[in-house]
């Protein structure tokens, strides 16, 4: 029997070709289907480890603030993947403002004292702490003002705390403030409108300015 290598050979190997084409995508689409499956069930595993870290440490939240004397105003519980924190401030004389961190169980100081502390080159020296609310990553503040040289033009300081990197920024100061809202914050500065020629005395007003928070 005569057989034609020039013929058969291309022909053989046509056939193995088709064989292993028909095989390795069918392997790829397993191996792609398992690899799938197997990132899911990570991905549930983290979501359940995650809830589980929540509830945990959101019990701890409130087994700490369930601690604190009446004199404690809590700002906000930080719990997620990253934080486990509860940050609250005092309504007594000369405040602090506290962050506890929940995993450690370290507190610290975020601003405070007798002495004062400074936003930038201001020095806050506060009486009381009136009023707090928080929006969004920030808390705002309205304090009374201790210093030596208070008087009704700067009665009030407002300034704002980051609760996320407890970085602090100055907002104003004034003869009064408040919060008209969840978002906005007022401050009432006393203005000089006219002097007397019968009296000589000078006589003022208010002006009031709107701050978004």
């Amino acid at each position: 029997m005569n057989l034609n290598f020039k013929v058969i050979v291309p022909v053989a190997l046509m056939s193995i070709a088709s064989v292993v084409l028909a095989f390795v995508p069918h392997h790829k689409k397993e191996h792609l289907q398992l690899a799938e499956s197997s990132s899911l069930q990570d991905s549930i595993d983290e979501a359940i480890e995650l809830e589980d870290d929540v509830v945990y440490f959101d019990q701890l939240a409130e087994e700490f603030i369930s601690t604190l004397p009446s004199d404690k105003r809590i700002i906000a519980k930080l719990i997620d993947a990253q934080n486990h924190k509860v940050i609250y401030y005092e309504t007594t004389e000369c405040p602090s403002c506290y962050c506890y961190d929940l995993e450690t169980q370290n507190t610290s100081v975020l601003f405070g004292s007798e002495s004062g502390f400074y936003i930038g080159t201001k020095l806050l020296i506060l009486g009381s702490i009136t009023d707090c609310i928080r929006v969004g990553d920030w808390a705002a503040f309205i304090a009374t003002n201790n210093a030596p040289e208070a008087n009704y033009e700067n009665a009030v300081h407002a300034f704002g705390v980051n609760l996320s990197d407890h970085s602090m920024k100055y907002i104003s100061r004034g003869a009064s403030a408040y919060f008209p809202n969840d978002t906005q914050l007022v401050v009432n500065r006393v203005t000089w409108h006219y002097r007397s020629l019968f009296t000589n005395e000078d006589y003022y007003g208010t002006e009031s300015t709107t701050y978004e928070l």
